[in-house]
């Protein structure tokens, strides 16, 4: 799950640092994306209380990667000549999709 979760929040903060957001629209696009799918399954089958409410580290490598892609995205980009467009983020976002959807088709079939 860290996986799928790193990776969509790198993407949604890359993206949305694209579009011209600040640090707090970068975090929350990063958050929403990476816990908002598993959060709205949750919701869905009736789990409560919410997961990331009880157990924090999924929060918070969010957060952090978030952050992290907010701030060292401008140097990386300029020193390894990397753009949003090119294939290692689709792959990435790929890697994150990969992730929860075992996760995801697991908790589905599980859930009683």
């Amino acid at each position: 799950n860290y996986i799928g979760d790193a990776s969509f929040a790198l993407t949604a903060s890359l993206s949305a640092g694209e579009e011209g957001m600040d640090l707090l629209g970068c975090v929350i696009a990063g958050f929403v994306t990476a816990l908002g799918g598993g959060t709205f399954r949750d919701i869905l089958l009736g789990r409560t209380p919410i997961w990331w409410l009880l157990v924090w580290d999924e929060a918070l490598l969010s957060v952090c990667v978030s952050t992290f892609a907010f701030f060292a995205w401008p140097p990386v980009s300029r020193w390894l000549h990397l753009t949003t467009n090119d294939e290692w983020l689709f792959w990435t976002d790929t890697l994150g999709l990969a992730a929860f959807a075992a996760i995801g088709a697991y908790t589905g079939a599980s859930w009683r």
